[in-house]
């Protein structure tokens, strides 16, 4: 494949170095079990606090379009809800199924975002945004894209997304830090970053049916946990800044992001 025609020409920044994902191939069973119980826990307290009589307390897997490729890899998820919109998320592209390192990714992607302190909601139009810059890459550049570059891009394009949505943002070098470095460096990043908008042609907003449209698959997802604000809807775009105004004008909760990660558990 000639160098150039993916945004990620650079394998990795050392002949050795694998995946952040991989490192936590060796955890043990009973580390596996005790963060299904956390996430469990997670869902557990949220019924406390929510009006909805009966919230799920384990993943829909019947129901997850996704739920083979993703089951093996429910350990890395901090919560259940980002299995279910990590599915529907999926949903919205033209893949099929899904690489080990690409679900891994995936997971630590919205335990950044969560790290963030993003919330629920804010964390649905960012992906409903990147979704839709996904269909639109991989229809130019699918054919030379290969297996283990999809997670990749797909991380970058829920950067960009963020970028574009959210007021407060978290710069790409940490996100570089927690995601990236173990296959690019900073610079290789901000290379892939700047040519996967120009292939878009640095058009960023989605129209309102389009936008409308995955905000619904997005949103009915995890509607069952109870966690969505009552009065979000799925579109109300501001015509000025292309931004969710449901999500946008509402006052900051207290815990709201200021686009860096708090201290926690390390999303690697």
């Amino acid at each position: 494949m000639p160098p150039g025609n993916v945004p990620f020409p650079a394998r990795r920044v050392e002949a050795n170095a694998t995946w952040d994902a991989d490192d936590e191939s060796a955890r043990t069973e009973e580390q596996k079990s005790r963060a299904d119980s956390s996430s469990t826990a997670l869902v557990s307290s949220s019924t406390a606090a929510s009006s909805t009589s009966e919230i799920p307390k384990d993943a829909q897997w019947d129901q997850l379009t996704f739920g083979r490729d993703l089951w093996a890899y429910r350990s890395y998820a901090m919560t259940i809800e980002d299995i279910h919109l990590i599915s529907s998320f999926l949903e919205l592209t033209p893949l099929t199924s899904l690489m080990p390192q690409v679900a891994k990714l995936l997971f630590r992607v919205m335990r950044f975002l969560r790290l963030c302190d993003y919330h629920v909601e804010d964390m649905c139009v960012i992906l409903a945004h990147a979704s839709a810059y996904f269909l639109d890459f991989y229809g130019k550049r699918g054919s030379q894209l290969e297996d283990d570059e999809i997670g990749n891009v797909l991380g970058s394009l829920i950067y960009i997304a963020h970028c574009y949505v959210q007021d407060e943002t978290c710069p790409l070098s940490l996100w570089h830090q927690h995601l990236f470095r173990r296959y690019c460096d900073l610079k290789t990043l901000n290379a892939a970053v700047i040519q996967l908008m120009k292939l878009r042609h640095y058009q960023l907003r989605l129209s309102d049916e389009d936008l409308t449209t995955r905000m619904s698959k997005l949103e009915g997802s995890i509607r069952c946990f109870g966690n969505l604000e009552p009065s979000f809807s799925r579109l109300n775009p501001a015509a000025s800044r292309s931004r969710l105004v449901d999500v946008a004008v509402r006052p900051k909760h207290p815990m709201a992001s200021n686009g860096y990660p708090r201290k926690g558990p390390n999303p690697e």
